[in-house]
């Protein structure tokens, strides 16, 4: 459900923020005092002027990462320049804002679609060499599955809790993410608030296995990627020891230190006229039927959608916002993943989310830990690739 990050905004963004708020410039800088006679290189008349330097070379690496993320050449790159000069100084724009300002979010797309393309490409060989490696296990998702050493304990199930040390890297080897960073204990997280790769690899293993999965993007990260580790279109390898399945017992005790909504809320949704619920928790209310297909869980959808907690404050809309979301269904939370599939496109329903099926016990900026959410969804569009 998250709107495509701009990073050209972004900039812009930190730069008005930077002019409201406090901006650490000492990282890297040192606590000692300079000598009286040290004379900085540079144009500089005051203390200010130097402050206002050293606000640039702050804000540099956000502007590079603009650069990097749209795949902007030297040529390209100055007039980014020019238009961030521009607004800074409030010059009035080179060009028609109402024409090119819509097309800023669709070159931002079709850069980052065609960024991820090469990486998907880049991986296709190794894909199919690891499929035909001995012990490979290929499932319909896409997920090579090795089992590097076999377990004594149980199998967990896709909704549950367990404990595993895990590392993960690209295909050329660089590693972006171990449990060990972490800390020496194996870390805790539920099943269906992971990756697909995981929910559905991990399912495979027994408590005290080792395995290795190899996940395309598609069942990882998606074209987004995450952070600046992790490039969108990227194939990830993790190798990962479990090392317990949460006892229900354990999970209860955790579960009753979270925050409480309250039964009525669920149980008020689940009587009203026509609602379905499901095993997961999930809450189910079409509002008008769609003439058209249903999703399947790993396609992409288009749709509008108005998010609101149970005293009816709204904390997300894209119909707020007049511009419909675009998200592979694989890439949100459990809750969508499971509902939308139920619509038709053309229609309208209303979901119901329990936090186990939302953002958790953790929450996210927002959104507290433990909340139920729910959405009135439009399924505008189902996007063919």
């Amino acid at each position: 459900m998250k709107r495509l990050a701009l990073a050209v905004t972004a900039v812009i963004l930190l730069v008005s923020l930077a002019s409201t708020q406090s901006i650490d410039l000492g990282q890297g800088l040192g606590t000692a005092t300079p000598p009286a006679a040290a004379k900085p290189a540079g144009p500089f008349k005051t203390e200010d002027q130097k402050t206002l330097y050293a606000l640039g070379t702050v804000l540099s690496p956000q502007i590079k990462q603009a650069v990097s993320v749209l795949s902007l050449t030297n040529a390209e790159y100055k007039f980014l320049v020019m238009g961030l000069k521009d607004a800074l100084l409030g010059e009035k724009p080179k060009v028609d804002m109402a024409t090119y300002g819509p097309k800023v979010n669709e070159l931002a797309k079709a850069r980052i679609a065609a960024k991820a393309d090469k990486e998907k490409q880049k991986s296709k060989a190794f894909l199919g060499k690891m499929a035909k490696e001995p012990g490979a296990q290929k499932s319909a998702s896409g997920l090579i599955y090795f089992e590097v050493k076999a377990g004594t304990g149980a199998s967990p199930a896709g909704t549950d809790t367990v404990k595993a040390r895990y590392k993960g890297t690209l295909i050329d080897g660089a590693v972006f993410d171990a449990s060990a960073k972490h800390g020496d204990q194996p870390l805790e997280f539920a099943l269906n608030r992971v990756i697909p790769c995981w929910t559905e690899g991990i399912q495979k293993m027994k408590v005290g296995g080792k395995a290795k999965l190899i996940c395309p993007s598609d069942i990882a990260y998606g074209d987004r990627g995450q952070g600046a580790a992790v490039p969108g279109g990227a194939t990830l390898i993790f190798e990962v020891e479990l090392a317990d399945v949460v006892k229900k017992e354990q999970a209860d005790a955790v579960e009753s230190e979270k925050p409480k909504e309250g039964g009525d809320v669920l149980e008020k949704a689940a009587k009203e006229p026509g609602a379905k619920t499901f095993p997961s928790g999930l809450i189910y209310k079409e509002l008008k039927a769609g003439t058209g297909e249903n999703p399947k869980p790993e396609d992409t959808v288009k749709v509008h959608y108005t998010g609101t907690f149970p005293d009816g404050k709204v904390f997300d809309s894209s119909v707020q916002r007049g511009q419909p979301a675009e998200f592979p269904l694989r890439g949100v939370i459990p809750c969508w993943t499971e509902g939308i599939p139920k619509m038709k496109v053309g229609g309208k329903a209303k979901l119901t989310c329990p936090a186990s099926i939302a953002y958790g016990a953790q929450g996210r900026p927002g959104i507290p830990g433990g909340a139920t959410l729910f959405f009135d969804v439009e399924l505008l569009d189902i996007v063919k690739k």
